[in-house]
């Protein structure tokens, strides 16, 4: 299975939440413990930490992974403690090639 085919499989497999409490901030959200792969998931946050671009919510920084209409980001410090992922749709004026993962462009 190529890389971009893992990447989806793993965002269409999570259960993703509205969060009705900062729903004047539109997002969703899926958690490690309704995951069904652990390892899946861990893959994933440090898919988001190495593929991520750098951005700024409220004065703090994330990294933000850039994937179809969405953009995913962790809560963590550290993939490893990762056990919420945010996303929401990527607004029309981040929509460019390179916010997206080099590494898909070479699929």
């Amino acid at each position: 299975m190529e890389l971009a085919s893992i990447v989806t499989h793993f965002i269409e497999e999570q259960e993703w939440i509205f969060a009705k409490t900062m729903a004047d901030i539109p997002h969703w959200y899926c958690l490690k413990s309704k995951c069904e792969n652990a390892g899946e998931w861990l893959w994933f946050a440090r898919f988001i930490s190495e593929y991520g671009v750098e951005g700024e919510f409220f004065g703090k920084k994330y990294k933000y992974l850039y994937w179809g209409d969405y953009r995913y980001w962790m809560m963590d410090p550290a993939p490893e403690q990762c056990d919420l992922i945010n996303r929401c749709i990527i607004p029309e004026g981040e929509r460019k090639p390179e916010n997206y993962p080099e590494c898909i462009k070479k699929c």
